[in-house]
C-alpha cells in the first residue's frame, strides 16, 4: 500500500473516532447544562471530574470545550 494511501486511511480512521467521541461527550454535556453547569469553565471542570478526557487523552479545558461545541455547531449549521 503506498504511503498516501496509507495514510488517507490512518486519517479516516481517526476521523471517524473522533466524531464518535464528540457525539459521546456532547450528551454528557448535554446532562451537564441540564443539571445547571453552563459555562465553558464549568463544563470542563465537570468533564475532568467525571473522568472523560479529550479523543487525544487528555484534560478537557474550557478552550477544548469550545472548541468541541463551536464544531458540533457548525456542523448542525450544515446539515440545516
Amino acid at each position: 500500500m503506498p504511503i498516501t494511501a496509507a495514510r488517507a486511511a490512518l486519517n479516516t480512521t481517526r476521523k471517524a473516532r473522533t466524531a464518535a467521541a464528540a457525539a459521546a461527550i456532547i450528551k454528557v454535556i448535554i446532562e451537564a447544562r441540564a443539571a445547571g453547569v453552563t459555562t465553558s469553565a464549568d463544563i470542563s471542570n465537570y468533564l475532568n471530574r467525571h473522568g472523560f478526557r479529550t479523543p487525544l487523552n487528555c484534560r478537557w479545558t474550557p478552550n477544548t470545550v469550545r472548541l468541541l461545541l463551536k464544531k458540533v455547531s457548525q456542523s448542525e449549521a450544515k446539515t440545516d
